[in-house]
């Protein structure tokens, strides 16, 4: 706990190297287009992680071993992806470039990676995009919509706001469910950390 300690006091003091993919560099997240080849090792290493040995009924009395096999698979890819890092397969190697700024605009990349997979660096943080955290102003326009169409449509805005109220419990009710499973499916996080 004591080191533990001293490293946050020393990273809030900025006494820590910079943390960032490339040198002199604090940026740490990326939008990524990946080579073919790269993103079939990475998909097979997936297959292991998340086949299941036998329907989940049964799954009781091989929870161990399968608790095992995921373990290996989580850190064959950990090992895999540090390696891709550090530029250890020449044949899956990477570069890092800026966007565009007609990329940024149109919010899509024009080059197709065929040798080398493109890290994009992340300035805008679009890992936010990702949650409604920021889509505020979207989802209040959107709710006035579809109150204003519901009240003009049924001449009712009691209607309209029970509505509303309605279309707001089921998104948020969808957004929690498929956003858990996409969120366990896409970081490799067990359910059972996800608060």
């Amino acid at each position: 706990m004591e080191e533990m300690n001293n490293n946050l006091n020393r990273e809030s003091e900025s006494l820590c190297g910079q943390r960032g993919l490339l040198p002199n560099s604090d940026t740490q997240t990326f939008q990524v287009s990946l080579t073919n080849r790269l993103r079939l090792q990475y998909d097979r290493i997936r297959e292991q992680i998340g086949r299941r040995n036998g329907p989940s009924r049964l799954m009781d009395t091989s929870s161990a071993n399968q608790f095992e096999q995921r373990a290996r698979g989580y850190q064959t890819m950990n090992h895999f992806l540090g390696s891709v890092i550090d530029h250890a397969h020449p044949d899956m190697d990477y570069i890092v470039r800026d966007k565009l700024m007609f990329e940024r605009v149109i919010g899509m990349e024009f080059l197709e990676p065929s040798e080398k997979s493109i890290f994009y660096n992340d300035e805008a943080h679009t890992f936010s995009d990702v949650l409604f955290y920021g889509n505020e102003a979207t989802l209040l326009i959107f709710d006035t919509l579809f109150f204003c169409v519901v009240d003009l449509g049924s001449q009712s805005f009691v209607l309209a706001a029970v509505l509303t109220c309605v279309q707001q419990i089921i998104f948020r009710l969808i957004r929690n469910t498929l956003g858990r499973k996409n969120l366990v499916n896409k970081t490799l996080v067990d359910e059972r950390f996800l608060i």
